[in-house]
């Protein structure tokens, strides 16, 4: 499995913990620069040789791009110091880059504030500072000779975002001009980008943000430790490459020493800075990072036999890094990805350079906008349909009423996110999650359940973090299965999506358009608050970043239902004290609540049973919100009710159903909503279900009134006790477990099995599970089975 950042590199790099991250959040990002090296006698590298060789042979192909003749390919010529002014809202400021390559790679250094003289007269006095990682559509387009290059451009900082990227890349096109350099659909700061956007920056010269550290003294020092080292850590089942390059300065320049390190999906660890030696073998050195004062290292080397070991004052006496020399192509080139390339997420890919050296390939994957049942067992991306499936050493497993997808944490055990292409009817392993529950993807990236495993248990044992073994926890993947724990102990609430291990957090919910998670958190408290509670419950927006908002709850409510309608997040909160229902819009964006209106319950149900928010429709500039009551241990329907708010008003709700309609007085209905005009009918447009609820066929509603039969006598009797259930014991029976109509076809996940009453509990029945199977069906034509459990030997 891949790992968001190796915790080993990370704890023995000592720069690293200076940061104040964890383990699984990149440590404060650096950057490095190459420009001050351009300008003094430092050898020119292998790739650059290489680079004018080719440059050389091209010059007379007609229709060559002037960076051609220059011999000097696109990453070649960005690296360099850029200015412009900017007005971001508060008046025009000074908008500084700092770009700089690493084997192919560009990264910048940005920064905000000052006077508006470019370049300033003085030292600059910037407020802001983060990071860009600028990444290309095409593997190694910054290594060609061209003045344009389609592009994204991921931004973070330390100093506001805790390291974590602002969202997903904003992509456009960068054109090198003889003055500066053009970012066009790509905002350089904001964290939502304005697509029209287009900023020409200027190149200046002058000191880099670099030139720290220590000056080139006389004394001696061993010629073999200059250029690059890598540092592979074995993972187990994946290796994470660390380098480390030494440059040489001029009699009266710094030394540089770079450290570099990318993995999918993650932000780059890049810092640079000075260095010299101190008693030959010692090397001290300042080293850049943003948005911080820089950090001093001193690094115990030798070098021997082509090997670099490293002892620092921060690694354990017997602990040493060992560096083997490579070249620079042993770099891999960053490139952007979508999520239904079927031949990046599973196969990965290499480059070859215009060279003929190979490169490994590093992806960053982009939004995909093209999302269909998000928050569901199976969830389609462009051309890709993901879902999760169970291994077979999960037959046994026991579920109430045969949930058995959503069992914890026995589910885990060989659990899999696995895709299917609409394109080809291929099926194909995306990534082992070990975790269990539906998928939901943001910014890039999947987010899924998981209960701490027995590794995590015990890399904590004896470090005084409670875990709760199972409590839920929350994990990103990307499409490969790169991914970040989320609800790591990170010292306080808001520095994660989770304080620690013993806390339950888990995902309740995710905006159509990918950019928001709602959480839900229960945090432990040493003492009962007012209602005798042990736990505070917090609900909140995750957007990826740091800047979680938080939905405010009273210790006496609780949320009962919620939808994401345009940019804004609705709510329905009920208060148990005062049976009252409150309505709330919620713009995260301006971070404003609207209460919509309230209205009391006056069922037996908000003294004796549960009150919920079923349904939170829009019609238009209308917002509909169905509430219903239930009571006695089958749950039976005490009341209804249907409420009308105007999108944005205050206090605009309105009753326009009060009770049960005419033939629902059983079961609660489903509305919808179309002109003003309400109907109840007992499934919604779109949705799969069995024809007696309980039982039957399983049919497809393509309206509320009008069904397809998928399978016939799917289920031949009701599983659950409350409804009378007759099944005996040892009888087995096929359990729905879900069934979403995506893009023209139902897909299933179906399992046999087994009722035990020994396992009872009132009218709770539990089912042990035999098998299962995982199907896609067309109406009117014969299953496809993706997958299904071997048979028993």
């Amino acid at each position: 499995m891949k790992r968001h950042i190796s915790a080993v590199a990370a704890a023995s790099l000592c720069l690293l913990c200076a940061c104040g991250s964890d383990n699984n959040t990149p440590a404060s990002p650096s950057t490095a620069a190459t420009e001050q090296a351009q300008t003094t006698s430092a050898p020119v590298t292998t790739a650059q040789n290489k680079s004018q060789t080719a440059a050389e042979t091209a010059e007379e192909t007609e229709g060559i791009p002037a960076a051609v003749n220059e011999k000097i390919s696109f990453a070649e010529r960005a690296v360099g110091t850029y200015y412009c002014n900017v007005n971001y809202g508060a008046g025009e400021e000074r908008l500084k880059m700092e770009i700089t390559d690493v084997s192919g790679n560009l990264y910048a250094i940005c920064s905000l504030g000052g006077d508006t003289d470019i370049p300033p007269a003085e030292e600059d006095s910037a407020y802001s500072l983060w990071m860009m990682e600028i990444i290309p559509e095409e593997a190694g387009a910054f290594l060609t000779y061209t003045d344009k290059v389609e592009a994204g451009v991921l931004k973070y900082s330390n100093m506001s975002n805790a390291g974590r990227y602002w969202g997903v890349p904003d992509t456009g096109t960068l054109t090198l001009t003889d003055n500066g350099i053009i970012f066009e659909n790509i905002d350089l700061a904001a964290n939502a980008p304005d697509k029209e956007i287009t900023t020409e920056l200027e190149r200046y010269e002058g000191k880099s943000v670099f030139d720290i550290g220590y000056e080139v003294t006389e004394q001696d020092r061993p010629d073999e430790i200059y250029g690059l080292w890598r540092y592979t850590e074995d993972l187990g089942d994946t290796t994470t490459d660390t380098f480390v390059k030494f440059d040489k300065g001029g009699s009266d320049c710094y030394e540089y020493m770079t450290i570099y390190r990318k993995e999918t999906g993650c932000e780059a660890m890049l810092q640079k800075g000075g260095f010299c030696f101190d008693d030959y073998d010692e090397i001290n050195a300042l080293l850049y990072q943003v948005a911080a004062e820089p950090i001093k290292i001193e690094w115990n080397v030798t070098v021997k036999d082509g090997k670099l070991t490293v002892r620092g004052s921060d690694i354990a006496a017997e602990e040493e890094l060992v560096f083997e020399r490579v070249p620079d192509t042993a770099v891999p080139l960053v490139m952007l990805a979508d999520a239904d390339e079927i031949n990046k997420v599973s196969n990965g890919m290499d480059f070859t350079d215009i060279s003929g050296s190979k490169r490994t390939v590093t992806l960053q994957f982009k939004m995909c906008d093209d999302i269909e049942n998000n928050g569901g067992y199976f969830v389609r991306l462009g051309d890709l349909i993901f879902y999760r499936e169970l291994d077979e050493s999960t037959r046994g497993i026991r579920s109430m009423f045969g949930d058995f997808l959503y069992t914890y944490p026995e589910a885990e055990k060989g659990s899999r996110i696995c895709w299917y292409d609409r394109r080809t009817g291929e099926t194909g392993l995306a990534f082992e999650d070990e975790g269990f529950g539906p998928l939901y993807y943001m910014n890039g990236m999947f987010y899924t359940q998981y209960t701490p495993d027995e590794k995590t248990i015990a890399a904590y044992a004896g470090s005084g973090v409670e875990i709760d073994e199972n409590a839920r926890h929350i994990r990103a993947y990307t499409p490969d299965g790169t991914y970040c724990d989320l609800s790591a102990d990170m010292g306080s609430y808001y520095d994660s999506i989770g304080p620690s291990f013993n806390t339950e957090t888990y995902i309740n919910g995710v905006a159509d358009n990918g950019r928001y998670l709602l959480l839900n958190s229960y945090l432990p408290n040493s003492e009962p608050t007012d209602n005798g509670n042990y736990y505070s419950a917090y609900c909140r927006l995750y957007d990826g970043t740091a800047y979680d908002r938080e939905i405010k709850l009273s210790e006496n409510e609780m949320m009962e239902g919620h939808s994401f309608i345009n940019d804004s997040f609705i709510y329905a909160k009920y208060d148990y004290e005062s049976s009252q229902f409150s309505f709330v819009q919620y713009d995260p964006e301006d971070d404003k609540e609207t209460i919509l209106g309230t209205a009391g319950y006056t069922g037996e149900a908000a003294e004796y049973g549960v009150c919920v928010c079923e349904q939170i429709i829009a019609d238009g500039d209308d917002i509909y919100f169905a509430v219903a009551g239930y009571i006695g241990d089958s749950l039976s329907p005490d009341g209804f009710a249907v409420y009308k708010a105007a999108y944005g008003k205050e206090n605009s709700l309105e009753t326009v159903q009060n009770g049960l309609p005419d033939g629902f007085e059983e079961i609660t209905p489903v509305v919808s909503a179309e002109n003003g005009e309400l109907t109840f009918s007992e499934f919604a447009r779109g949705k799969t279900a069995l024809s007696e609820r309980t039982k039957g066929d399983l049919v497809y509603y393509d309206t509320p009134d009008s069904k397809t039969v998928l399978i016939e006598n799917y289920i031949t009797k009701d599983i659950y006790k409350n409804y009378g259930s007759e099944v005996e014991k040892g009888e087995t029976l096929t359990i729905l477990q879900a069934a979403p109509f995506i893009d023209g076809a139902v897909y299933v996940i179906e399992a046999d099995s087994t009722f035990d009453p020994d396992y009872e509990n009132g009218i709770l029945s539990e089912y042990y599970m035999k098998n299962m199977r995982w199907l896609r069906i067309v109406p009117g034509e014969e299953p496809v089975v993706l997958y299904e459990f071997p048979p028993v030997p």
